[in-house]
């Protein structure tokens, strides 16, 4: 980077030639540098990486308004800020990485009843957005404190092949508020954001 005085015969100049050099104004100095030309090998891996995002984004478009508030509220929980959008497509970047058929869940809904709350969830898979059957560790994780899910309850294809993972849990206070989470134990990823509902006579 170099000083300047009376860039290009003025009071101070800014933006680029071309795409040779670059003139800037650093801490009231009038500076000129090398323009940067990022670095984009565009790798196997790169590729399979904005692979997993594109399925992601596509898959966020056709999510329901609860499914996006449900990541919305998941996304509070992260360490550094983001949006649902950004939790929505960490979890399915890892869920490509880490399951067998990667798949993400759609349509989540909580049904409250009286000490109970039905759950029911739609596993698709992020390539091509077919349901998942036949999958035995998805669970949903429930409690009253948003950072404490600590309470479980195991979710199944009730209405048989093509239908969503279900179940009921029971058990619960009425008028008191519960968060719920789907999780797929089988291979430790998220399948959900976080809904909360209450249970009522």
């Amino acid at each position: 980077m170099s000083k300047l005085t009376a860039p290009l015969f003025s009071l101070g100049a800014k933006g680029s030639i071309g795409k040779a050099l670059t003139f800037s104004t650093w801490k009231g100095i009038n500076t000129v540098k090398q323009k940067p030309d990022p670095a984009n090998p565009n790798t196997s891996g790169q590729q399979t990486q904005r692979g997993y995002v594109s399925a992601a984004n596509l898959f966020w478009k056709i999510l329901t308004t609860l499914d996006k508030a449900a990541w919305d509220l998941a996304a509070t929980l992260q360490a550094k800020p983001m949006s649902g959008w950004n939790r929505f497509t960490k979890a399915c970047v890892a869920n490509e990485i880490a399951q067998t058929t990667p798949a993400i869940g759609q349509n989540y809904a909580l049904t409250p009843g009286d000490t109970e709350i039905d759950v029911s969830i739609d596993v698709k898979k992020l390539a091509d957005r077919t349901v998942v059957d036949s999958l035995t560790g998805i669970t949903a994780y429930y409690g009253t404190e948003l950072r404490n899910l600590g309470s479980s309850q195991a979710l199944t294809q009730s209405g048989g092949a093509g239908e969503p993972y279900d179940g009921t849990i029971t058990g619960l206070t009425n008028g008191t508020l519960y968060y719920v989470e789907i999780r797929d134990d089988d291979d430790s990823v998220y399948m959900s954001g976080i809904e909360s509902d209450t249970p009522a006579a």
